[in-house]
């Protein structure tokens, strides 16, 4: 081994003596690569370093925890090896490490490639240029486009939504103009679209206070020879607090040029398939790695690279039991003097595997798959007993072949039904017998033959299959679990033979075309609404011929509704409403046609919104339409120019309001309330044009309250989501909306405290901070003229259906309307609806799932009649189903029974009471209500089946009083738990006297 491979002696002393000089102030772990793509099942290797201050890499005994996010997207090993899982999707991987109490993180950006699932996940939005560096107070234009990702052919989108993260990085405008900030800073510019109901983003590498005028070249060649290698992949990454990454491949003359970089400090890396990877200076571990410094306008030369071709270990991996061949087993090989330095690889359908690009050395090689026993050469179960494999740089060291013992397990092939070809990735999982539940990480995939080995201790189980466009099945051939035969496995070995051929799901398909002159309607939505509870939809667009195919429909009862800008939805058959519409019966691999559509044109409102002061348009201001005496209302935003088009909106009689940040809303025509606005008659399919408002700036007076609104499905902003503060005091609310980047401010607030909630079209509203109720929401203080910030909503997208639940809410001692209640409809799922009366107390809470709700209503200073306990008369319930739409449901308040809003104490209670948690069965969390009525050291801790404790919901000295806890359904670690039974614990203590103890049981269903 030579001596600039692997660092020895007192240069290797010194290097540990000026580390730990310095390692107080190491702050930097660094990984590479930085951002990585890889193929459904594909894998690849990350490397992580610490340096100190001085670029210096530091040595690390800690051991690194490595983890994926989402966990689905696959999964990696201890060493950094990362194996793509079986579905495509974006995430992260995270190195973390800990040294003397000090916590070091290092991210990376993992993209996972595969089929899309849909049409809209064929498409990317590509943001021009993808990387760029300004110094402070620089433009620069940025371009977003949105294509397909395998024709790269365009697609015409009408607005593109831009936003910079953070904050202060800069400004950009809705041109996508771009004007850095003041600060030395690191983030990106994100560019969002809207196609089909989901939100596609792309995003821009931006650094602030730099300019990318650097360079760094080299040459690649053969060590020991003068050949020079062509295609080798070369790799530049910044270490210190701004990132930078560049990457590029050697010509065929085996020269590179990294250009574009930022100053700083570099690790830079050379590899290529059969070659020993080495950093900057022969080195071949992180570790050893040599940063190359770069400053601005400066090309550094002479990075060259000499690469060994390395070593090869081959064989064969086979079952011991038969000699079969053991196909996409995981083999991976390590130094024997140093353990960290791994190398991984995969069998091939018949076996045999490659370790290559290996330094020389004596290793230690192992093999291991699902339903196999983790085996070392030659057929040792412990690294100690293995037979050392001496690898030499440039040979093969062949025929380490390894035989792994069986497991307990099950095993088969999952087909397709309809020409029995292979399944690739489908989803096998088992459940124990008599077990309720399907236990978490009892489950497989299969490869692309179809075949799958599940690993599970010796047993009775329930066997599924399942996988995208198939029905899932039942062991043997039935979709009744409690038909199905049940699978025995033995110990340590495999009951093979479990196959499944499934069915593939149905379809649905015809023309949508306009009523008028039956042409085709391109891009009109389709959707198939599952008459399941929760069920979720399931939608697709009609193409330039009007033609539609719903597919990947599971068995049952739908409900199709098509809808397109400019004409009114309808359902089938040629009804308008879902109580006038047919249902359609799909059964297991059928495919429906002639499911059409002829939609008529539909009324619209249009005009223009321009500021007062210069005539100026307002870009995104928000435009409803609402209609007198119903709660049905509809909006749009304007244009650039100001324009705006409310189509789809069917006869009557509407009251018409514009709003934008920074502007007082104004009603049509030129009134600030809606008793003094001029209402718009629309006549059927009245196309009603000039309805233009011009609004007046709103200075900030008084107090403010400011923030962003943002969606939890993919961290977005919500433009035109509606803020709302209540002031504790009593008074008329302030009203608001935000803008393109979801930003919003509220304006001319007194000094003192407000509740604020927030909601948007398709999210479920709610109080600030997280809070579903304004008892649990957290006030907000207002000291005027100062502003508030910071006061953010994070919104979850609810589920899609046909339904529509509508009503009044009024008060109970008068009958009179009550504005700005909020109305929830619960189910089992959690919350699946959300509605706001107007000021005659009409709520309207539209496109919701048939199931079986729970309806709640919440306002400052009110409380809902009924107790929301589903076995009292008084409960307002709601069944939705069998295409019965608008479901009437009225609801009463009464005035708080507490003095006033302010924070003054109910009654105490006289005695201890733990009610039954609610929702219940929940997901994915649930409130438990209990009460007090002396001091104590109160404990709720949660339970499993077995007994044992999970999570611990509270455990502090509280006085008398009520008091409500929620469980998120994760355990003490802040992991989420599987589905089942589990039992809450209420225990309180009085000194050391338990002076009350109870149990309740609660079921989590998923």
């Amino acid at each position: 081994m030579k001596g600039r491979r692997w660092r020895t002696g007192f240069g290797a002393l010194l290097l540990v003596l000026f580390s730990s000089f310095g390692w107080a102030k190491a702050d930097m772990l660094v990984i590479t690569p930085e951002q990585a793509k890889v193929p459904v099942g594909g894998h690849m290797q990350f490397l992580v370093q610490l340096f100190n201050p001085l670029m210096v890499p530091i040595p690390v005994q800690e051991r690194i925890n490595w983890s994926v996010q989402p966990e689905w997207l696959g999964k990696i090993s201890d060493d950094g090896f990362f194996t793509a899982g079986d579905r495509p999707g974006r995430g992260l991987i995270e190195a973390r490490l800990s040294i003397m109490g000090r916590e070091f993180r290092a991210v990376a950006k993992i993209e996972v490639t595969g089929p899309p699932t849909d049409i809209a996940d064929q498409l990317e939005l590509i943001v021009q240029p993808r990387q760029a560096a300004l110094l402070s107070g620089e433009k620069l234009q940025f371009h977003a486009v949105l294509r397909y990702r395998d024709s790269q052919l365009p697609v015409p989108v009408p607005i593109v939504n831009w936003m910079v993260k953070p904050k202060d990085l800069g400004k950009i405008n809705q041109a996508g103009e771009f004007l850095a900030g003041p600060k030395t800073k690191e983030g990106a510019v994100v560019a969002y679209v809207e196609f089909m109901g989901k939100r596609i983003k792309g995003e821009a590498h931006v650094v602030v206070g730099m300019k990318a005028s650097a360079a760094i070249a080299g040459t690649v060649q053969m060590e020991g020879s003068d050949s020079l290698i062509a295609n080798a992949h070369i790799t530049a990454q910044r270490i210190g607090d701004i990132h930078w990454f560049r990457s590029t491949r050697s010509d065929s003359a085996g020269n590179y040029l990294l250009g574009s970089l930022i100053p700083g400090h570099y690790v830079v890396r050379a590899e290529k398939k059969g070659f020993i990877a080495e950093f900057y200076r022969e080195a071949r571990t992180f570790l050893e790695a040599t940063p190359v410094e770069v400053a601005e306008e400066d090309t550094v030369t002479g990075i060259d690279f000499s690469l060994s071709p390395g070593g090869k270990i081959s064989g064969v991996i086979t079952a011991a039991a038969d000699s079969t061949p053991v196909g996409h087993a995981h083999v991976f090989a390590f130094l024997a003097v140093a353990p960290r330095i791994k190398f991984h690889a995969f069998t091939d359908e018949n076996g045999a595997y490659v370790l290559e690009g290996l330094p020389a050395g004596s290793y230690i090689v192992a093999a291991k798959k699902e339903g196999y026993q983790l085996t070392y050469y030659e057929n040792a179960l412990r690294p100690e007993d293995a037979t050392l494999v001496n690898v030499a740089e440039g040979e093969t060291t062949e025929d380490i072949n390894i035989a792994l013992g069986i497991k307990s397990a099950i095993a088969g092939q999952v087909v397709s039904d309809v020409d029995g070809s292979p399944i690739a990735g489908a989803r096998v999982s088992a459940r124990p017998l008599n077990h309720p539940v399907w236990p978490h990480g009892m489950s497989t995939r299969t490869d692309e033959n179809g075949n799958y080995v599940l690993q599970v201790p010796p047993g009775y189980y329930i066997v599924r299959a399942e996988a995208d466009s198939f029905n899932g099945e039942y062991f043997d051939n039935v979709y009744d679990p409690k038909l199905a035969t049940p699978v025995h496995v033995e110990k340590d070995a495999h009951t093979e033979g479990i196959n499944f051929s499934l069915a593939p799901y149905s379809s649905i398909s015809g023309t949508v075309v306009a009523e008028a002159d039956g042409s085709p309607i391109a891009g009109a939505v389709v959707w198939a609404f599952a008459e399941i509870p929760g069920g979720l939809p399931v939608k697709t667009r009609t193409d330039d011929q009007g033609n539609y195919v719903l597919a990947g429909l599971r068995p049952g009862i739908y409900f199709v509704k098509a809808m397109a800008p400019g004409y009114y939805p309808e359902f089938w058959e040629e009804a308008r409403r879902l109580g006038d519409a047919d249902p359609i019966a799909v059964g297991y691999n059928e495919q429906i046609s002639g499911i059409n559509f002829t939609l008529a044109m539909a009324a619209s409102i249009s005009g223009t919104v321009v500021s007062e002061e210069d005539g100026s348009p307002i870009v995104r201001a928000v435009v409803i339409a609402k209609m007198q005496n119903s709660a049905f209302e509809r909006k749009a935003f304007t244009d650039e120019s100001g324009n705006y088009t409310i189509d789809g909106l069917p006869p009557g009689t509407y009251f018409v309001m514009s709003v934008a940040p920074g502007f007082h809303r104004e009603f049509y025509d030129n009134a600030d309330n809606r008793e003094d606005a001029t209402p718009v008659e629309l006549a059927m399919s009245e196309q009603k044009t000039g309805i233009d408002f011009s609004l007046k700036p709103a200075a900030d007076r008084q107090g403010s309250i400011s923030g962003v609104v943002i969606s939890e499905a993919d961290s977005l902003p919500i433009p035109g989501a509606f803020v709302v503060a209540f002031s504790k005091s009593g008074g008329f609310p302030s009203f608001g909306v935000t803008g393109p980047d979801g930003q919003y401010k509220l304006t001319g607030l007194a000094t003192g405290k407000y509740y604020v909630v927030s909601w948007a079209e398709g999210y479920i509203g709610e109080f600030y901070k997280d809070a579903r109720n304004w008892r649990k929401a957290t006030p907000v203080e207002v000291i005027s003229p100062n502003e508030t910030t910071g006061i953010d909503f994070t919104l979850r997208p609810k589920h899609i259906g046909p339904y529509t639940i509508r009503g009044r809410i009024l008060a109970s001692n008068n009958q009179q309307p009550i504005p700005n209640v909020l109305v929830y409809a619960v189910s089992h799922e959690g919350v699946l609806g959300f509605g706001i009366s107007d000021e005659n107390g009409q709520y309207m809470i539209p496109n919701i799932p048939a199931g079986h709700y729970q309806l709640f209503a919440t306002a400052p200073g009110l409380m809902q009649n009924n107790d929301g306990d589903p076995a009292t008369p008084d409960s307002v319930t709601v069944d939705l189903q069998n295409g019965q739409d608008d479901y009437q449901a009225d609801i009463t308040m009464d005035v708080d029974f507490m003095t006033g809003v302010e924070d003054a104490p109910a009654n105490a209670p006289t005695t201890f009471q733990l009610d039954q948690n609610y929702p219940n069965p929940f997901n994915p969390e649930t409130e438990i209500h209990f009460a007090i009525p002396k001091d104590g050291l109160v404990t709720l801790k949660i339970y499993n089946a077995l007994g044992q404790e999970i999570a611990t919901l509270m455990n502090e000295q509280k006085a008398a009083g009520r008091y409500s806890l929620t469980w998120n359904g994760r355990d003490a670690f802040g992991q989420p738990v599987p589905s089942g039974i589990y039992f809450y614990q209420l225990q309180v203590k009085s000194g050391k006297k338990v002076i009350f103890s109870q149990i309740r049981k609660m079921t989590l269903l998923k």
